[in-house]
């Protein structure tokens, strides 16, 4: 597998990043072509202007007198002041210094040996060495490179949160990826734009929740952010109901409702969208979900006996967010001992067929805008007439939407994997012209698992693979060469945004082999 990695011309995973920027760990063809002409000057000065002094000879360029300072120059070298240039040369020198000059962008006056610079031309698109009045020496070896960008553009407008190696959440800040750590290892994790419309997710004692046969101690213990901030809350010596609600109004949309949530003394709760109508009940004894009533369920641990459940439904007749107790035996009405209960924290409700990641809200309502990432590489990065694009990727939900990952210049032209609008299926094709090619390949797994998807490309050679199988094949014409130019976790054109977790992508600028795809994509 690391091999094969190595092979690729991009590969992302979340390694490292920036402000805006999540990087790739190995850039696509990190420099472009050669830009100079004639840079170990074999072919004598050909290309170059040179300056009183400089002559040429066994491939080097020379000033064997010290003199007035003088430039040796080479017109035309760089094809655009925005990009950053790798500028390197070798140096002999018994006297004095020399440096280069981009335009009008100086870089520092060097000695003996080899040099490398990276730096960014202003002015004029010459190229110039600048030897001092005592100079006496050569230059020679002389190579400058555009640096490929291959790094994603990554948008978010507010800042967010993330869940840690140790899952404590923390707030990022504004266009710095999240990284989720749930299925063990690091994952890019990308979420659309949602809203936590409860206004007091951590502050239970607030009036905004109304207890009923139950009462609540702030800060009792440790939250899963790492903080003394998680309240207890306990139910009463009453007969009755034992829970905890907030009101709102729903409308005629999906909702999810989510806790984190720590046995203390009880260990049977449910979790209610619209009151009390829609619902699933939790054993947080074993982790598990005991029943739904009109609702889909979810339950996941966390450390130190924490767990994070939620419950999603379309909110149609009630009005309130609400955490109930039960008995040993589940019954919702009893008389209760005055002091078990549970530890409570990051409460959420929110306006989507899946719950997402804690948004903390203190007052007032609080929204996470989506996330985009998008826009690494250029035309030099891709070979358009053959390849294999490749993920290892899981989905937020099987929502009913498409989301996509794809090589592309615009939607029109692309090479894509892809969770499908089509419940419990992943899809990729070629679409060259705005026509799919061949056909595209669909396969059906739960999109909510992890996954290794690859689609290979090449005149008349399509093939989807799917951990570690061959899952389709289909036939088609390919780009002429220089069309791909864009990686990006959406379609092409900003639609159908990637929403998920991704362990991996990479691009391979050869159509690999049956063996090989079944090395890179099985689990």
């Amino acid at each position: 597998m690391t091999n094969l990695l190595y092979k690729a011309s991009i590969v992302t995973t979340p390694t490292a990043y920036g402000v805006g920027v999540l990087n790739s760990i190995k850039p696509a063809i990190p420099f472009g072509e050669e830009l100079v002409v004639n840079g170990n000057f074999s072919d004598g000065a050909n290309n170059w202007a040179l300056g009183t002094g400089w002559s040429i000879g066994e491939g080097k360029a020379e000033r064997l007198v010290a003199a007035s300072s003088t430039d040796l120059v080479q017109a035309s070298v760089f094809p655009n002041l925005t990009s950053t240039f790798r500028i390197s040369f070798d140096v002999e020198a018994t006297a004095g210094s020399v440096r280069a000059r981009l335009g009008q962008t100086n870089l520092n006056y060097v000695v003996q040996g080899t040099h490398t610079f990276y730096a960014i031309p202003s002015g004029n698109d010459q190229l110039k060495f600048q030897a001092d009045n005592s100079f006496i020496g050569s230059i020679t070896n002389i190579s400058v490179k555009e640096m490929i960008d291959a790094d994603f553009d990554f948008t978010r407008n507010s800042s967010a949160t993330r869940v840690n190696p140790d899952y404590l959440i923390e707030t990022v800040a504004t266009d710095i990826p999240r990284l989720d750590y749930t299925n063990g290892t690091a994952s890019i994790l990308l979420e659309p734009q949602s809203t936590n419309l409860l206004t007091y997710s951590e502050d239970f004692s607030n009036a905004a929740w109304t207890k009923t046969g139950a009462s609540v101690v702030s800060d009792a213990t440790t939250s899963p952010d790492g903080s003394l901030n998680a309240d207890k809350l306990m139910e009463d010596t009453s007969t009755g109901l034992h829970k905890i609600q907030v009101f709102y109004t729903f409308t005629a949309v999906d909702y999810s409702n989510s806790i984190r949530i720590k046995p203390n003394g009880t260990t049977k709760v449910s979790l209610w969208i619209d009151g009390a109508s829609k619902g699933t009940k939790f054993d947080l004894s074993t982790g598990t979900i005991y029943s739904e009533t009109s609702s889909l369920g979810k339950i996941t641990a966390l450390p130190n006996g924490w767990f994070e459940i939620a419950t999603t439904a379309d909110g149609t007749s009630g009005t309130s967010y609400a955490l109930y107790f039960y008995d040993d035996s589940w019954n919702v009405t009893y008389t209760g001992d005055g002091t078990s209960g549970v530890y409570i924290w990051g409460a959420q409700a929110e306006a989507l067929s899946y719950p997402t990641s804690y948004i903390p809200t203190n007052g007032s309502s609080q929204t996470r805008a989506a996330e985009t990432c998008f826009g690494a590489g250029t035309s030099s990065t891709f070979n358009s007439a053959e390849g294999v694009l490749y993920a290892e990727i899981s989905a937020l939900a099987d929502d009913g939407t498409s989301r996509t990952i794809s090589i592309n210049n615009t939607a029109s032209n692309r090479v894509f994997l892809q969770f499908r609008a089509t419940s419990n299926q992943v899809l990729s094709g070629i679409v060259k012209d705005g026509v799919v090619q061949g056909s595209t390949m669909p396969f059906s797994i739960s999109q909510t698992s992890n996954i290794k998807l690859a689609v290979k490309y090449k005149l008349n050679d399509f093939a989807f693979w799917v951990n570690g199988v061959e899952v389709g094949t289909s036939t088609g014409n390919v780009f002429p060469n220089g069309t791909l130019n864009d990686l990006s976790f959406d379609s092409g054109d900003g639609a159908e945004d990637f929403y998920g977790k991704c362990k991996t992508v990479a691009v391979y600028n050869e159509a690999l082999t049956d063996a090989q795809l079944q090395t890179l994509t099985t689990l």
